[in-house]
């Protein structure tokens, strides 16, 4: 093999086209493993934000439920319920006929709805009442069904009419009152 001689200036230029290709191939090869390197960590800052909002949007849900909870009542008041029935229902002037409790349907094994079934004899007004009283409880109570039997003459009832106000008439009500418990 032939030698090539180079003299000085030549030996300086092939050096330094050398040290150029390094010098450039070398950050070349840095800034891509840095590169890769960054987007992988940008990717992996994305999944744990969005994580961190799950999480965020978790403790909001549970915050919900807990306040929902405390509008469930306990197995203890659905015990009290026909006595704040009663309760309510002399201070709205209602006068219960009958009071069933119908069965408990059950919800993922945490929840209960507890429904009674009441037959009450008032007035239009003194229903009214009764049932903006009931509904507007601090627990989840409510009045799911009303069925009124208006009776012109209250001898069907096997009762003397009592005088109210003019133009207030009594009538028979079914209804079905649900408590929600946990």
């Amino acid at each position: 093999m032939a030698k090539i001689e180079l003299d000085d200036d030549k030996k300086i230029l092939v050096i330094a086209v050398a040290i150029g290709i390094v010098a450039l191939f070398v950050p070349y090869k840095i800034y891509g493993a840095y590169s890769r390197n960054a987007a992988k960590l940008h990717s992996e800052i994305k999944v744990e934000e969005e994580k961190l909002d799950l999480r965020g949007q978790i403790a909001k849900q549970e915050q919900s439920i807990r306040k929902y909870k405390k509008g469930l009542y306990t197995s203890k008041e659905v015990q009290g319920l026909r006595d704040l029935i009663s309760s309510t229902a002399g201070e709205t002037g209602v006068e219960i006929i009958s009071m069933q409790p119908v069965t408990v349907q059950k919800f993922s094994n945490k929840y209960m709805r507890t429904p009674i079934q009441l037959k009450v004899y008032c007035t239009y007004n003194q229903l009214g009442k009764f049932v903006n009283t009931i509904e507007r409880l601090k627990k989840l109570t409510m009045v799911e069904t009303i069925v009124i039997d208006h009776q012109k003459d209250s001898k069907q009832r096997g009762k003397k009419e009592k005088v109210f106000a003019e133009g207030d008439t009594k009538a028979l009500v079914a209804m079905t009152v649900s408590v929600y418990s946990s």
